[in-house]
């Protein structure tokens, strides 16, 4: 899986043209907010990591994440983050 962090203000355009040159080539992309990701993790973080195969944000051969850098994680976000 690839991840792309994208951290600073004007950088989201650059993501979607990745995103869709990445669908282009054949890829599967997910593509999420850090506050969006964040709500899927916390609303998973009870689940086995065996059942989260079938995820969006784990089967996807590229993640990309946006605004990330915009507000500090948590100690329990990062864990989850990291996950």
């Amino acid at each position: 899986m690839c991840l792309l962090f994208v951290t600073t203000v004007g950088k989201t355009h650059l993501a979607v043209a990745l995103w869709v040159r990445a669908v282009e080539c054949g890829f599967s992309v997910g593509f999420y907010h850090l506050d969006d990701l964040m709500h899927e993790l916390k609303c998973d973080a009870e689940v086995a990591p065996a059942r989260l195969k079938g995820k969006k944000y784990l089967r996807s051969a590229m993640l990309i994440i946006d605004e990330v850098g915009f507000r500090a994680l948590t100690r329990i976000e990062a864990s989850l983050f990291f996950r």
